[in-house]
């Protein structure tokens, strides 16, 4: 009787690792499968690859977008989901009416540049200023694509608030390292200029100011305080304590802003912006802020 139950026991023991050893197969051959099903997402969504790291896929299954297949930043959200979550380009498309007159520095690949070349329509009139050349590429295609040539007027200039030339980072020097980490970007030197300067043909006032520089972005005001002084303008821009204070002195320069008249918000998202004092801004990290002489 004592051998009979040491053989059960030992045949119920095999038999829990049988099981168990059957579920560990199934779950890594399930997750293989599943990670599978997901790198076939983009396809189905549509996307094409053009060789050489580049694919045209879709912002939310209706506009063509060029985009470098492995960008660090925007290129999975993108590839994956149809869009790219983000309170800045939130609050810009929600501050852009039809017919506004629009200057986007920091274009990029033209993810915000074709929203906006849409919502502004025909009558309307979008700068994009972009300094990367690879980049710049990228975005002069996909205005190009979406049809927006006749409204959008595209410059790969720097700006800052003196002409001449500036280091800038450069986005397509970054590579994603095996544990998931980026390298940091090489640095160019590029043409710089000034925003009143690039559009100084420019007759209608200027309604939105779009800024994605962060860290520069006390500086492109500066030069441009002939389009700050329309009575309607709207500044929009990423704000980063850290990035900021390096080189300004960030209080110095929103006082100013508000001797110009201007009053402070904070974006959470669209339709979502409150007002915020420049001691509250000075406590925050990061923030997206939007500047306007009148109440939004």
């Amino acid at each position: 009787m004592k051998k009979e139950g040491l053989f059960l026991t030992k045949n119920k023991l095999i038999s829990i690792a049988i099981a168990i050893s059957c579920l560990l197969f199934i779950g890594i051959l399930f997750s293989e499968k599943a990670a599978n099903l997901v790198n076939i997402i983009p396809i189905i969504r549509g996307e094409v690859s053009l060789g050489n790291n580049i694919i045209i896929t879709t912002i939310n299954g209706k506009y063509p977008f060029m985009i470098k297949k492995d960008d660090p930043q925007v290129g999975r959200q993108l590839r994956f989901f149809g869009a790219v979550k983000s309170i800045f380009s939130e609050t810009i498309i929600d501050l852009c009416k039809k017919n506004d007159v629009v200057i986007e520095v920091g274009s990029c690949y033209g993810y915000n540049s074709v929203f906006l070349g849409k919502k502004i329509g025909d009558n309307g009139k979008l700068y994009c200023l972009e300094p990367n050349v690879s980049l710049f590429s990228y975005l002069k295609k996909n205005i190009v694509i979406n049809d927006l040539e006749s409204n959008t007027i595209l410059k790969n200039i720097a700006v800052s608030n003196v002409s001449g030339n500036c280091n800038i980072d450069d986005y397509f020097s970054i590579i994603q390292m095996p544990d998931g980490s980026y390298t940091k970007p090489r640095t160019t030197n590029v043409e710089c200029s000034t925003v009143d300067q690039e559009v100084k043909t420019e007759l209608k006032p200027i309604n939105l100011l779009v800024l994605d520089v962060p860290g520069q972005e006390f500086f492109i005001m500066d030069g441009a305080s002939r389009i700050m002084e329309h009575k309607n303008i709207i500044v929009v821009f990423v704000f980063y304590k850290r990035a900021s204070s390096k080189n300004v002195d960030v209080e110095k320069e929103l006082r100013e802003l508000h001797d110009l008249g201007f009053r402070f918000y904070k974006s959470d998202g669209k339709n979502d912006i409150f007002p915020i004092t420049i001691e509250e801004i000075l406590q925050l990290e990061s923030a997206v802020l939007v500047l306007s002489r009148k109440f939004l």
